[in-house]
């Protein structure tokens, strides 16, 4: 449904910035590769970087330096949700996305 939503945002325009709070979770990368694969948005992945790149990396070398694909280093969950968040206030990102863990965390941001 996500992924749909942003394809169709992408065909009539520019696509999408997703900014990704606690990035460093398999289903949210898996949804991550495959919408940065089709071009049909760009994310900034916040979480713990080395997690996130073995992962993406697992899936295919090389995937961590896609080129709509940007990942920054977040100590904690709450620092990720914090950064995801900021970016989304300031114009940086368009769109907020998390993982299914730590909601409260999240939503205490």
């Amino acid at each position: 449904m996500i992924l749909q939503r942003l394809a169709e945002q992408a065909s009539l325009g520019e696509p999408a910035i997703v900014s990704v709070a606690g990035a460093n979770d398999r289903e949210v990368l898996e949804a991550v590769y495959k919408a940065a694969d089709q071009m049909i948005s760009r994310f900034i992945l916040f979480g713990a970087k080395k997690e996130i790149i073995d992962i993406l990396e697992s899936r295919r070398k090389g995937l961590s330096q896609h080129p709509a694909i940007q990942i920054r280093e977040a100590e904690t969950p709450e620092i990720a949700a914090a950064q995801a968040v900021k970016a989304v206030s300031s114009r940086e990102a368009d769109i907020l996305m998390k993982n299914m863990k730590n909601t409260l965390k999240f939503l205490q941001t």
